[in-house]
């Protein structure tokens, strides 16, 4: 132990000590708010993670033996300003350090209960989420700033190696290092904007879970760390229409996890789910969300996701039918918002659901007719379901062998795909 981590007076230490992963699990749950201070009294991404990180690696070694402090997030703070001071004493250049060492040892004598921490995490999730950077970066900085992960858990998370992730986050901090403003509340003006980018990240850290495969879905859910975000800003901004909606699609969406894969790990459509696995009571809670929503208007892309999901889903728990047009209408304004082949393509799949399988495979063929347009898996399932209807089932076989053929099929849609060719006399090779 060096002088600068601080000990844990004995009239604050509990009868039993906590063990190492108690400790790690702990530290995990209080990381993003620590993390927010040391951000904003440092304004560098990079120096404020070194300082946590080892106050954390002092936190591991120190806890169990001597207990938890009563106040961890005020010992976490203390431990890691005191590294930063650390840091720049042995910089080369430590006299022009002389500012930021003053203003961070008299922070560290104010920190001496979790009550005069503040929380600074939703600056810090719009420093993570800064324009400047990839959308697969916010993703993994959010995971790794806000929600304490590891970049083992982030890479395992988002599937890509730990050296590539370890490149992307170094070339992300240095980034917003050199960027005025970055680690500031950005101006009223640029709210909504940046509120955009934030909520997209955070559907990103949702969706990096909830499209992995039941054997790869090990390790930290980041499905329930979407949500958690998303909770987080319900808390900071509660008159955001945008911010109530993404929480309210959330819900919505993981309201229905249970139901949405089949006995051997294969995807089910909507309509081949069991509905009575689905999660009554936060369809309800996401409905109340969406509703408050929809009072403050300012329809966005969010809520209109939000609209989507809750008339399908809500319409199947109750068991009444589908509002396709108003379904088809929403799609048509989210592609305003998102203009994406996904939209596009689930667009086209709702003119098929409410003015019939032909008008749905023209709508289907005018998109592949596009330059730019790739067909895929979803593409030629649609297609297939669409010709079903209408009788022709030797077209659709070769639609859903066109999908079997499909790069980087996952092995969940490979399951399903391969079930409904046999059920309709084809081979699956």
């Amino acid at each position: 132990m060096t002088d600068s981590t601080p000990t844990t007076p004995a009239d604050e230490r509990p009868l039993i000590s906590p063990s190492r992963v108690a400790v790690r699990a702990q530290l995990q749950l209080h990381w993003g708010q620590v993390m927010s201070v040391l951000v904003s009294q440092l304004g560098d991404l990079q120096r404020a993670d070194e300082a946590l990180r080892d106050a954390a690696d002092a936190a591991v070694e120190l806890w169990p033996h001597e207990g938890a402090p009563a106040a961890p997030k005020a010992w976490l703070l203390r431990a890691a300003r005191r590294k930063a001071i650390d840091q720049y004493r042995r910089e080369l250049r430590h006299q022009q350090k002389q500012d930021q060492i003053l203003s961070l040892s008299g922070a560290s004598r104010d920190a001496q209960a979790d009550s005069t921490v503040p929380d600074l995490r939703l600056q810090l999730m719009l420093s993570c989420t800064h324009p400047v950077l990839e959308p697969r970066v916010r993703v993994a900085l959010l995971l790794h700033c806000v929600c304490g992960l590891d970049a083992a858990q982030i890479a395992q998370a988002m599937q890509i190696s730990e050296i590539s992730l370890a490149q992307q986050v170094a070339r992300a901090k240095k980034r917003l290092r050199g960027v005025s403003g970055a680690f500031l509340m950005p101006p009223a003006e640029q709210w909504p904007r940046r509120r955009d980018t934030l909520l997209e990240a955070v559907l990103g850290v949702y969706r990096s879970g909830h499209v992995a495969e039941p054997v790869a879905r090990r390790g930290e859910n980041t499905c329930e760390l979407g949500l958690w975000l998303s909770q987080l800003l319900l808390e900071t901004a509660t008159q955001d229409s945008e911010v109530i909606s993404l929480a309210a699609f959330l819900q919505i969406t993981q309201a229905c996890e249970a139901g949405r894969l089949g006995p051997d790990g294969e995807l089910l459509a909507p309509e081949d789910q069991n509905i009575a696995r689905w999660d009554n009571a936060q369809i309800s809670r996401a409905n109340s969300l969406l509703s408050e929503a929809l009072e403050l208007g300012n329809q966005g892309p969010q809520q209109l996701q939000a609209c989507i999901a809750a008339e399908q889903v809500c319409a199947m728990a109750a068991g009444r039918a589908i509002d396709w047009n108003a379904v088809l209408g929403y799609y048509q304004s989210l592609y305003g918002h998102w203009p994406t082949e996904t939209v596009a393509l689930s667009a086209a799949i709702a003119v098929g659901k409410c003015k019939g399988a032909r008008d749905g495979l023209a709508a289907l063929e005018q998109l592949a007719s596009q330059k730019d347009f790739r067909t895929g898996v979803a593409y030629f399932t649609a297609q297939a379901d669409m010709l079903i209807q209408l009788g022709q089932r030797s077209a659709a076989r070769q639609a859903l062998a066109q999908a079997m053929a499909c790069p980087h099929i996952s092995p969940s849609k490979r399951i399903a795909i391969e079930r409904r060719l046999v059920s309709l006399g084809g081979k699956v090779a």
